[in-house]
């Protein structure tokens, strides 16, 4: 009977182990508490133990204290798994879950090669006594305890008088012994020892560590297993460093290239500001100018009813019917001009301007016209007058 595939759902501190086994030593590695000795107590109870519990039973107790995994002082309530082993017969797969509750669900099924279950537990121990061939307590003693040492294992069968565990382990070195045809106990010492010595050379399995040993020597299986998975630790650990520093590389290159385009937007608004204070400066030259062009026209505004007085009073009129004529057109003129003003404030104050207001303003516009035109000609005569008084 070889074990060929594990698969521990859940079991104790262990969840979704699935593993296929290899011909041969299959030897499972790691640091402490990491659930290698789990493993071998999960591998004794899908074989030996009951999925039938009694949680008031010593054994049954002290398995579900052990066995059931718990989380914040709560035991779960089941464990289950499989493994699936070869014999001269063909594959079988044994599936178990345990429930906790008296009223729960266990599971025992064994699957035969013909792929007929057989679900009665019985008959599932029926068939696996006839390719065990040793009872349940040699297994635990020999097989199954992963915490004892080989010295400790024979000197406890030893100590144990006409037990059955004691004979299964006598029965199997004296069929050994029959077998080689009555080989020395020197040899199969030395075949043992040297056996023992390419698996277990350099391996302390009191301490479940390296022992002490010269680099220069080989070592044994386990033990070079071990160093070749902390090799391998090491290397991804330098892995997972350079992938740190590359991650870190990202993260600056990012960040320059997140500034990079801050700064070219800082670039892109300092030209666009250029540009607008370039038009804005332009357009205040233009102002200026506009300004002072305003400036000049309001002086000369000022000054205009001066230069009109200056000029009135040089005009000699020689005769004083012009004189008067020029006064009377001059005070219609103004009449007119107030009238005019008058009009002109009512019509800011109308809310509405009727029709007839603007006719009204229109032929006002027009006697101003007129009047401007006489006034014109009043002025032609008197610089013709005067022409003629010079004369």
């Amino acid at each position: 009977m070889k074990i060929t595939r594990v698969d521990c759902e859940r079991f104790a501190g262990i969840t979704a182990f699935n593993k296929d086994l290899d011909s041969g030593l299959n030897v499972i590695v790691g640091d402490n508490e990491t659930g290698k000795s789990t493993i071998a107590e999960f591998l004794y109870r899908m074989i030996f133990q009951s999925t039938s519990l009694n949680g008031s039973i010593g054994a049954d107790a002290s398995f579900i204290k052990t066995c059931f995994p718990s989380s914040n002082g709560e035991t779960k309530d089941n464990i289950s798994g499989s493994i699936r082993f070869s014999t001269d017969k063909g594959d079988y797969t044994l599936e178990k879950r345990w429930d906790r509750a008296k009223k729960g669900n266990p599971v025992s099924k064994l699957t035969l090669p013909s792929g007929k279950p057989v679900d009665d537990e019985e008959k599932i121990a029926e068939i696996l006594k006839e390719y065990l061939k040793f009872g349940k307590g040699t297994y635990r003693e020999t097989v199954f305890d992963s915490q004892r040492s080989e010295k400790k294992l024979v000197q406890a069968l030893f100590d144990k008088k006409d037990s059955e565990e004691k004979k299964d382990v006598f029965s199997v070195l004296a069929d050994a012994a029959s077998r080689t045809s009555g080989i020395s106990v020197d040899q199969l010492k030395a075949a043992i020892e040297a056996k023992y010595d390419q698996y277990c050379f350099g391996w302390d399995f009191d301490a479940d560590q390296p022992g002490q040993f010269k680099k220069s020597l080989s070592v044994g299986l386990i033990l070079q297993s071990y160093l070749d998975v902390k090799a391998r630790k090491e290397e991804n650990e330098k892995l997972i460093s350079n992938l740190d520093s590359v991650e870190k590389i990202k993260l600056a290159l990012e960040e320059m290239r997140a500034e990079l385009e801050t700064k070219e937007k800082t670039q892109s608004d300092y030209a666009k500001f250029q540009d607008t204070n370039h038009e804005i400066n332009s357009k205040q030259v233009t102002l200026e100018r506009i300004s002072e062009s305003l400036a000049d026209g309001r002086k000369a505004a000022r000054e205009w009813p001066e230069k009109e007085r200056i000029l009135l009073a040089a005009k000699d009129l020689p005769k004083h019917l012009v004189q008067a004529d020029v006064f009377d057109r001059y005070n219609r003129i103004k009449i007119l001009h107030d009238e005019y003003e008058k009009k002109k404030e009512e019509l800011e104050k109308c809310v509405k301007v009727e029709p007839t207001h603007l006719d009204a303003l229109k032929s006002l516009e027009n006697e101003r016209d007129k009047l401007e035109k006489q006034l014109s000609g009043v002025g032609v005569i008197a610089k013709i007058l005067k022409k003629e008084n010079c004369d």
